[in-house]
């Protein structure tokens, strides 16, 4: 049984938002009647009582249901008499709904549709503010935003007012957010009063007057960022290159840039001349990706154009770099030079002279105590060296009275002398 009550109330379901896809709730062919108060579109946010009243035909309906986007409710129902039921909702918060009530019926089997309702809930507009009109340089037209404040989840239309101050004369233009006026319409001359009412079924708000002159409020053409170079100096410098298509003579521009990795947007200003492509100098970080965005303004005009596209670049490694300068002999200086060449080279000669004789003095030095070593443990070996040494020395030297004739020498030179 409740597998069959479930299907019914899906088929209901099906029936009514069909029946509110392709006409609405209020098309259907209804046995009673459902209603709202306060109103069927009030403001967000109320407490509101949905009756639902059965007329059907050879039935007094035991029970009568409410639903809600399909859904059955089971709170918050009263039964007021025989025929009629209220649903109360405390702090009504959603945008759109469609409600229907069913009865239940003795002589039926499956619950007996009455009818049903959409509703609707939301806000009265907010007063339009920030009126901004702008004509962007080669568009022809005139282009009129503001600010909406809150969502109204409501239909809000809007109107916007352009009164010559030259002529009197006004015209509407009807707009759900923002508006293009062709400015071949505005035959007012140049000064205009602009304001921008808003109105849906919960209330009618309406802007302060903007007061403009047509020449005041014009753009310059897009500005664009087409390339960058990085320049090799003492100090490494990035390029920025960018142009617009502007007319204006004169005009001012800023141009903004960042790391990547940055929330604070650095800002250089300047005054241009479009008559050639725009160069921008930056002294940046090594190694490190920037973003840039430009945007100008006619100068002493209250307008900015939005900033361009953004543009990324990442600056090069730092390079180390070798100063190469050509040799210019100094007359003055040449001789110190020269002397301080040579002197470095004697310096340099007489300190590996040094290191030699250091050497073989440290190596005779080692020798003569191994030497030494072996003679004091071998006394063979030194009476052999002893023989070695008197072979090898004059006879006269080694006699108990060395007698200085017997030297050959002595004895040579008395033969000179003869």
């Amino acid at each position: 049984m409740n597998q069959v009550t479930i299907q019914w109330d899906v088929a209901i379901a099906l029936y009514i938002f069909f029946n509110w896809c392709h006409g609405g709730i209020t098309n259907i062919n209804c046995s009673g009647r459902i209603w709202v108060e306060p109103a069927t579109i009030f403001k967000m946010g109320m407490n509101i009582s949905i009756y639902c009243q059965a007329a059907i035909k050879n039935c007094q309906p035991r029970r009568l249901y409410f639903y809600k986007n399909g859904i059955k409710e089971r709170f918050q129902i009263t039964r007021i008499n025989k025929t009629t039921a209220r649903l109360w909702y405390s702090n009504f918060l959603e945008p759109q709904a469609f409600m229907y009530c069913t009865a239940d019926c003795p002589e039926y089997f499956q619950e007996t549709l009455i009818c049903g309702k959409d509703i609707s809930s939301g806000y009265p507009p907010d007063v339009p503010d920030n009126v901004t009109c702008v004509i962007y340089e080669y568009s022809g037209n005139m282009t009129c935003t503001w600010n909406t404040g809150k969502p109204t989840y409501l239909d809000t239309k809007y109107v916007v007012y352009v009164k010559s101050l030259e002529t009197e004369e006004e015209q509407q233009y009807l707009t759900s957010s923002y508006i293009n006026i062709s400015t071949d319409s505005l035959q007012g001359g140049k000064k205009y009063l602009v304001w921008v009412q808003a109105a849906n079924v919960l209330g009618v708000e309406k802007s302060k007057p903007l007061q403009i002159h047509l020449d005041d409020i014009v753009i310059p053409s897009a500005s664009i960022i087409s390339r960058a170079e990085d320049i090799n100096t003492t100090v490494p410098k990035t390029v920025i290159h960018w142009n617009s298509q502007t007319s204006i003579e004169k005009v001012s521009c800023e141009m903004r840039y960042k790391a990547t990795t940055n929330h604070t947007w650095n800002v250089k200003e300047f005054d241009t001349n479009f008559t050639y492509v725009q160069q921008s100098e930056f002294y940046l970080q090594p190694n490190t990706k920037y973003i840039f965005q430009v945007r100008c303004q006619e100068t002493g005009k209250r307008y900015w154009q939005p900033w361009s596209s953004s543009f990324f670049h990442k600056t090069p490694e730092t390079v180390p770099q070798v100063t190469l300068k050509s040799f210019q002999p100094d007359t003055q200086n040449s001789g110190l030079l020269i002397a301080s060449i040579f002197k470095g080279r004697l310096t340099s000669d007489n300190r590996q002279q040094d290191t030699g004789l250091l050497s073989g003095m440290v190596f005779f030095a080692i020798m003569l105590s191994i030497l030494s070593l072996i003679g004091i443990f071998n006394r063979s070996l030194r009476t052999g060296i002893k023989r070695r040494i008197l072979l090898l020395i004059p006879k006269w030297l080694y006699e108990d009275i060395p007698n200085m004739e017997n030297s050959n020498v002595v004895k040579m030179l008395q033969v000179l002398r003869i």
